[in-house]
């Protein structure tokens, strides 16, 4: 099982979070997050349009996976899989005061 991660570009204003392992083949723009999908359909990444809006300051991985699964709660189209990979990734989060890795540098979405 992989440790869920929390990158924050405050050049470009998003951070991506992701919960599972695999390349990103499909995406879906849900709000103000924008969800990848692996080759297997399972959800891989969320990204976060406008972080300052859904995240607090200084995020931690469990505020980033809360913030997406109130967010995605509230939206009818979102299957139950992608909620059972967020609270799975809820219960893999660190525990503590992790903060997000902040990056100017470009990464592959």
């Amino acid at each position: 099982m992989r440790v869920p991660s929390l990158v924050v570009m405050r050049k470009h204003r998003v951070a991506a979070l992701t919960v599972s392992y695999g390349r990103i083949w499909h995406t879906r723009e849900v709000g103000d997050l924008i969800l990848g999908y692996n080759a297997a359909g399972r959800l891989a990444r969320v990204v976060f349009l406008d972080p300052l809006a859904l995240l607090p300051r200084d995020p931690t991985v469990r505020h980033a996976v809360e913030a997406s699964l109130s967010a995605l709660s509230a939206e009818e189209s979102v299957s139950n899989a992608d909620i059972e990979v967020l609270q799975s990734a809820l219960s893999r989060a660190p525990i503590g005061t992790a903060r997000a890795q902040p990056t100017d540098r470009y990464r592959a979405l």
